[in-house]
């Protein structure tokens, strides 16, 4: 009988004991929650409360962005800041841009220190697992800029294997470069960087967009782009935002929507181009 009540109690006690502990762990459970969902989540409520929409991009690219002298003022410019300056008065809110190394902008967008990118910016699977990608809204394929004293050596893509080939670091033309055969590819965060390469020969050729290839050829008397594109699923660009900002993403992707409609995107990159030559005079 003793026997019996001992058991009972040593039963009751651990029922006790395990109920209050889980009773405990409840608080402690929720409050890490909240903690989390406050960190992770910004809203375009957040937005609107600081006033500005933070922008990170990487003004070395022309006609998306670059620097620009403007009444001897350098200004960040291009069509990619064009629309993030149309995304930024939809909100009712000032814009501020920030210049920063192509390879560091999807770390900071991940991080919150800007709210969005916008730098020419190709979407791909591996970008889809780490931030929000918008809509494509702008579509172009992939060049080479090579010197044009060495223009009539590159007829195909075939003509890259073996050679030095310049990409920006964190891009995709740097994955393009390092699928080429034999390739020696160098890797740098600015094109400006790559450019002075090129043109000093400690690198024969650079992979980029076309329109910034062409752009760089027609500021340059002494650069090319020659007559064949890269073939690439990832040819058009989109605005990343931090992945639980889906509200902010939803609002990018409606105002994309409405400048591509209206032609503004069109007229955006007319005028950027227009406005890289003038200042390459």
């Amino acid at each position: 009988m003793k026997k019996n009540l001992l058991k009972l109690m040593c039963l009751s006690l651990a029922a006790i004991l395990t109920f209050t502990a889980c009773k405990g762990s409840k608080p402690e459970e929720n409050k890490q929650e909240k903690e989390e969902n406050t960190a992770t989540i910004q809203t375009i409520d957040a937005i609107k409360e600081k006033g500005k929409l933070i922008v990170g991009t990487s003004a070395d690219y022309p006609p998306y962005e670059f620097k620009a002298l403007i009444e001897n003022k350098e200004e960040i410019v291009g069509f990619d800041i064009e629309i993030a300056k149309k995304i930024a008065e939809k909100l009712g809110v000032e814009l501020e841009v920030k210049d920063m190394d192509f390879a560091v902008l999807i770390p900071t967008v991940k991080s919150g220190q800007v709210d969005m990118i916008i730098a020419g910016l190709n979407p791909n699977p591996e970008r889809e697992k780490e931030i929000g990608l918008s809509n494509v809204y702008y579509e172009s394929s992939q060049g080479v800029l090579v010197r044009k004293s060495d223009l009539a050596s590159y007829t195909s893509v075939d003509d890259l294997k073996g050679k030095k080939i310049g990409a920006q670091m964190g891009s995709i033309q740097e994955e393009m470069a390092n699928s080429i055969e034999n390739a020696q590819v160098k890797s740098l965060p600015l094109i400006t960087s790559l450019l002075v390469d090129l043109k000093t020969e400690k690198i024969d050729a650079i992979i980029m967009e076309a329109p910034v290839a062409k752009q760089y050829a027609n500021n340059d008397e002494d650069l090319a782009v020659p007559d064949f594109v890269l073939e690439s699923e990832d040819t058009g660009t989109a605005v990343g935002v931090k992945k639980e900002n889906t509200d902010l993403l939803q609002f990018i992707n409606e105002t994309l929507d409405e400048l591509k409609a209206d032609g503004s995107i069109d007229k955006f990159v007319v005028d950027a181009i227009s406005l890289s030559n003038e200042q390459a005079k």
